[in-house]
């Protein structure tokens, strides 16, 4: 490789004077594109995300895969309760009897009928009393009615399609 004025020093290519000119650093063309080249590799090989070792990744998704699983086993219950049956809601203070409750609970399932828009075929009679519940239409609304709410000290015991939770009125 020859060194001397007028040759790259790289390479030691022979530089004319147009070359020697337009030269910055004593390189030719061609090593002036290929060291900008290599520095242009060693910068996207520095980027270049790192390989993860397959032990990580192994340990990594058993992991979350054990926390996925202490989460569902957890909840299970929660779950569990949302299928139950619901429990009627009362809101005020107001002692009943069995017969009150129990009429009352009737009506949670006559809800939950008209709820799903299924019909009643076969009306329950009210504990308190031998006769059937009234089923009303008042327009598009379907009620069900206790037949002798005064059996329970109230005027009226009622659910609806609009309202489906039992309502009580003294």
């Amino acid at each position: 490789m020859d060194n001397s004025p007028g040759h790259c020093v790289r390479c030691g290519k022979k530089m004319d004077a147009f070359d020697l000119e337009e030269s910055a650093n004593g390189q030719c063309l061609e090593c002036a594109v290929k060291r900008v080249d290599d520095s242009v590799a060693k910068e996207i090989e520095k980027a270049a995300p790192k390989e993860i070792p397959a032990w990580v990744k192994t340990t990594g998704l058993g992991a979350l895969l054990l926390v996925l699983l202490i989460v569902t086993l957890k909840n299970i219950p929660a779950v569990r309760e949302s299928f139950a049956e619901l429990e009627p809601i009362s809101t005020g203070i107001s002692p009943t009897d069995s017969a009150t409750k129990a009429c009352i609970a009737l009506l949670w399932k006559a809800a939950r009928l008209l709820q799903d828009k299924m019909e009643l075929k076969s009306v329950p009679s009210c504990p308190a009393g031998s006769h059937p519940y009234a089923v009303d239409e008042a327009g598009n609304i379907r009620v069900v009615r206790c037949p002798n709410p005064e059996e329970h000290g109230v005027s009226d015991i009622s659910v609806s399609e609009k309202n489906p939770i039992p309502r009580v009125t003294k």
